[in-house]
């Protein structure tokens, strides 16, 4: 009997790469330390979560992920995000 193998999901590539930091340093092409700064962060304005938010330098980085085909939506999803973010940080409550 075949062992069948579970489809992957999107919180276990986050799982993995928060586990190694390292690795998003390759995705971002940066020598620079990788610092998590939150994870599943609930914004205020959405019902959805931010999925990683990384400090790298004086940088910050959102990181979104997914495991389907592109959608157009997915920028307008980003774009609410980063909006949210730049709101936090003028009132001084980004983490």
């Amino acid at each position: 009997m075949k062992k069948q193998v579970s489809e992957i999901v999107e919180s276990e590539i986050e799982d993995a790469l928060v586990a190694h930091l390292d690795i998003l340093r390759g995705i971002l092409a940066t020598e620079e330390e990788v610092r998590l700064m939150s994870r599943q962060l609930r914004l205020a304005e959405g019902k959805k979560r931010l999925d990683i938010l990384l400090a790298v330098g004086d940088e910050i980085f959102l990181v979104e992920i997914k495991k389907e085909p592109f959608k157009e939506e997915f920028i307008g999803q980003v774009l609410a995000y980063y909006d949210e973010l730049l709101a936090l940080q003028k009132n001084k409550k980004l983490i």
